[in-house]
């Protein structure tokens, strides 16, 4: 009779875990904005979601909402670049300290199509807040919060249409080389797969994400140089040697994975390349 209930007892706390996710803060609490719930029906049903939720942002200028914490006069913000696979927190892409309110609007845009960490502490305290999120498999883990840029803002689009125009010309200046990253388009093995992002990195440096019908552009100097797509799956970089005036042109394809489908790079030649770069649009301002 004794195990009866406690069996009924287990039960009734799995389900109530169930179809919804349970928030406790660890610091400050942060008010917007805060990871969805995986368990909407709107986003891809995976372990990715479920242990990493996210919300989505629509520009490149977040705002930040929070509550004030008794004691705090001023409040330090700071966003980290999110580094795929394994979501590990990386570099710092934007730090505000002394923030008189409880709310702040990103001054300088960050990548767009890019997934990065944010929080939120009592100025100088390095106390970022955290949060639990519990699922009905009652695992427990601590996180800061994960956004997701969407797109392009116009102000950035209008600052990137004369770059875009001068790219599509396909003339290196003397003393640059070109290099072009595409993603033509996304493979039927995507669809409906975990990987929606790609992160670009050139010569270690981030440079947010690649949609399909999208590409990075960027002028560098004759040298050797290192192109890097990261995807939730795998990572796959390219190393060549750029020579002065010449275009380089490379594409962001998808290839079958394990869990699933994995991202891998591949060299285009002039033809292809230039059809890929004018059927899409540029989202670099290098």
């Amino acid at each position: 009779m004794k195990l009866r209930k406690i069996l009924l007892i287990l039960l009734i706390i799995i389900l109530s875990g169930c179809g919804y996710r349970r928030i406790s803060f660890n610091g400050i609490q942060v008010i917007d904005p805060v990871p969805t719930s995986w368990f909407s029906g709107t986003e891809e049903m995976n372990r990715f979601n479920r242990s990493h939720p996210k919300v989505k942002v629509e520009t490149l200028k977040p705002s930040f909402l929070w509550k004030p914490l008794t004691g705090s006069a001023t409040y330090d913000l700071a966003i980290w670049e999110c580094i795929l696979p394994g979501y590990e927190r990386g570099r710092v892409a934007y730090f505000k300290k002394g923030i008189i309110d409880t709310k702040h609007k990103v001054e300088t845009p960050l990548k767009p199509y890019s997934l990065y960490y944010w929080s939120v502490c009592p100025s100088g305290s390095e106390a970022w807040t955290t949060y639990n999120a519990t699922y009905a498999a009652a695992w427990l883990e601590n996180y800061y919060f994960l956004i997701e840029t969407q797109g392009l803002d116009d102000a950035v689009s209008i600052e990137i249409t004369s770059v875009e125009k001068k790219s599509k010309d396909f003339i290196a200046e003397k003393g640059k080389a070109n290099i072009y990253l595409t993603q033509e388009e996304e493979s039927l093995m995507a669809q409906g797969s975990v990987i929606r992002h790609i992160h670009v990195l050139f010569d270690g440096i981030f440079y947010g994400g690649v949609e399909p019908k999208t590409y990075h552009y960027f002028r560098v100097d004759p040298g050797k140089h290192t192109l890097t797509i990261s995807s939730h799956e795998n990572i796959d970089a390219i190393e060549f040697i750029a020579e002065e005036t010449k275009n380089y042109f490379f594409d962001a394809t998808f290839v079958s994975g394990w869990e699933a489908c994995r991202v891998k790079l591949e060299v285009l030649g002039e033809k292809d390349g230039k059809n890929y770069v004018l059927n899409s649009q540029l989202i670099t301002l290098q």
